[in-house]
């Protein structure tokens, strides 16, 4: 049972982290994009 809400938790931490990191990553082409 704790190991299960552990990889929860891990896995929820993941993908935020992956969605902030594509935010960013989306932010910088949109910018390059009008710089260009």
């Amino acid at each position: 049972m704790w190991i299960e809400i552990e990889d929860k938790h891990r896995w929820s931490a993941v993908f935020s982290f992956l969605l902030a990191v594509g935010a960013l990553t989306l932010l910088i082409v949109r910018g390059m994009q009008y710089l260009i």
